[in-house]
C-alpha cells in the first residue's frame, strides 16, 4: 500500500511538471523551476524507499529459506554420504556422471545383484543428484504458483542500493555507484 501511494505520488508529480514546465529566465522562473526539480527527486526519493522497504521484507524469508535449505542438504548429505539413493533408467554422459556419482564409493566390478534393469555401474545416483532434481522442481513450482513482487520491487537486492539511504551507505564504505551499475549490467547479461 505504501509502495503504491509512493508510486501514485511521484507518477503524479513527473505529470504535472511534464505538463506545466517553467519557462523563462527571471529570477522568480528559476527558483520555480528548482523548487520543481527537488519535488520530483523529494516523490523519487520517497519511491525508492517504499521500494526498498519492500524488498527488505522479502529478503529476510528468502535469507532464512536458503539458510534452511542448506542445513537440511548438510544433514542429508551426511545421511546418504556413500549411499546409492537410486539406479537411473539411462547412463548419463560422462560429465553428468560427475553430479550422478558424486558421493558414491564403490569397487569398478560391483555388480547389482537381481535387477535386471541396471547394466552397468554408472546407472548408480548419489544424493545430491536427487536434492538438485528436486530443488530445481521446487524451484519451477514456486515461479508457477507464487506472484511477483510488486511492480518497483522486482529488483530485489539491488533495489536497495537505490534508495538514498542505501547510497549514503555505500558512499560511506567508498563504493562508486559507477561500479554498481557495472555490476548490474554484467549480473543482466
Amino acid at each position: 500500500a505504501t509502495l503504491e501511494r509512493a508510486r501514485i505520488k511521484r507518477d503524479k508529480t513527473i505529470a504535472q511538471a511534464a505538463q506545466n514546465p517553467i519557462t523563462g529566465n527571471s529570477n522568480s522562473s528559476v527558483k520555480a523551476k528548482e523548487k520543481q526539480v527537488k519535488k520530483v527527486q523529494r516523490a523519487n526519493e520517497d519511491f525508492h524507499v517504499a521500494a526498498s522497504n519492500v524488498s527488505q521484507k522479502h529478503m529476510i524469508p528468502n535469507f532464512l529459506t536458503v539458510l534452511v535449505f542448506f542445513i537440511l542438504y548438510k544433514v542429508l548429505n551426511l545421511e546418504y554420504q556413500g549411499k546409492i539413493v537410486a539406479v537411473l533408467p539411462f547412463t548419463p554422459w560422462r560429465f553428468f556422471q560427475r553430479f550422478t556419482m558424486r558421493g558414491i564409493s564403490f569397487d569398478p566390478d560391483f555388480v547389482f545383484e537381481g535387477s535386471s534393469r541396471v547394466q552397468n555401474p554408472e546407472q548408480a545416483c548419489g544424493f545430491l543428484f536427487i536434492y538438485m532434481m528436486c530443488s530445481v522442481v521446487k524451484f519451477m513450482v514456486k515461479s508457477v504458483i507464487s506472484g511477483n513482487p510488486p511492480q518497483g520491487a522486482e529488483k530485489g537486492f539491488f533495489q536497495m542500493l537505490d534508495d538514498p539511504r542505501g547510497q549514503k551507505f555505500l558512499k560511506a564504505l567508498g563504493v562508486d555507484m559507477e561500479e554498481i551499475n557495472e555490476i548490474r549490467k554484467v549480473s543482466l547479461l
